[in-house]
């Protein structure tokens, strides 16, 4: 196994003070694109892409880690594709992942120590499928998503997302999330969730040619859900941005910001009323390029933590929750790196990858 070193630098919610708010947790042994989520009982768990594989560590005190545990096989980790985590809390946790022409999905019951393959989707559903991602309610539920061509007809540049809900030990009969807009077929998703088990899915609209972000959001652990238009850029492409939108959530859910890539630009918006209306944070920067993915993150205190590459370069922004625009914090230790934002329930975790 390949190694590499990932990390996590805990940001407080006063992250625009004059006194540095970032601290280094090394994760040694790490792998490709990781995906690191805050358990309720503060641990960091983490999933990574490593020789084809998915991987598993967690830490109690970002000190130490555990030794690595096989989750599964055939992973695709190139791009925007990773694998996902999700914790449904009593130590159940979801693991979905991009294989070749499907996706892989594994159950752990005991905080991830050993795994189980499972499978989300209906059997019988035909079609490929991309780009999947979960989240776990807290209270004992996951909700898995994705990209499903089960409806199409003959290829086309726009799809559909499905989603179900692991609950009791079996999975539902999936639920279609889109009613009234087809999806990109190839952005990633993004999914957060407020303390209170509300579950965001962050994803790239398609009306024909014309790729925007929109969330969808279910109250009833994915069983329905309702949409919210996020931007309104008017990126018309023939064929697929590969850049889909990142999404922060606080644990109270009022604050709900996404962060994503408009052809060369970082953009952002906000919402402080739990995703009903959104308002537009504005260009953070101009110099992204292909592969150049912007995250964003929500403190408890609802301060915006945002994260992107650009010429090559790592950038940093802090939004205050009474702040009017989101102002840039340079750091020497993070600029080395690059940075994916997890948002937790009392901090943002930054996590650098270093090989």
């Amino acid at each position: 196994m390949r190694r590499v070193a990932i990390a996590a630098i805990l940001a407080c919610a006063a992250a625009a003070s004059a006194e540095s708010p970032f601290r280094a947790v090394d994760l040694p042994g790490g792998g490709a694109n990781p995906c690191v989520v805050s358990a309720a009982d503060g641990a960091l768990l983490a999933v990574y892409g490593d020789d084809g594989a998915v991987w598993f560590r967690r830490s109690d005190d970002g000190k130490t880690w555990t030794e690595p545990v096989k989750v599964g096989e055939d992973c695709e980790y190139r791009g925007e594709r990773g694998p996902r985590l999700g914790d449904a809390g009593n130590g159940t946790l979801g693991c979905v992942w991009q294989g070749k022409g499907t996706f892989g999905a594994a159950l752990s019951r005991d905080d991830g120590k050993t795994w189980a393959a499972t499978a989300p989707r209906d059997a019988g559903a035909r079609g490929g499928v991309d780009v999947p991602s979960i989240a776990g309610d807290g209270k004992g539920k996951l909700v898995a998503a994705w990209v499903d061509g089960r409806d199409e007809k003959g290829g086309g540049a726009e799809g559909d997302a499905y989603a179900a809900t692991w609950s009791g030990g079996t999975w539902s009969k999936n639920v279609k999330v889109n009613a009234d807009i087809r999806i990109c077929p190839c952005c990633a998703f993004a999914m957060a969730r407020d303390a209170s088990g509300l579950v965001f899915l962050a994803c790239r609209t398609a009306r024909k040619d014309v790729r925007e972000i929109g969330v969808f959001v279910t109250r009833d652990a994915g069983k329905s859900w309702s949409r919210g238009q996020v931007s309104s850029d008017g990126w018309e492409m023939n064929g697929c941005p590969m850049a889909g939108p990142s999404i922060g959530v606080s644990p109270d859910g009022k604050t709900v910001a996404l962060a994503w890539r408009y052809q060369g630009e970082a953009r952002w918006a906000l919402s402080r009323d739990g995703g009903a209306r959104f308002a537009q944070g504005g260009t953070l920067d101009t110099g992204l390029a292909m592969g150049d993915y912007p995250k964003v993150a929500v403190t408890d205190a609802g301060a915006v933590v945002l994260a992107w590459t650009s010429g090559g370069a790592q950038r940093l922004a802090v939004k205050a929750p009474a702040g009017a625009r989101a102002a840039k914090v340079e750091d020497a230790a993070v600029t080395s790196a690059r940075l994916l934002a997890v948002s937790g329930k009392a901090e943002v975790i930054v996590v650098r990858v270093v090989k």
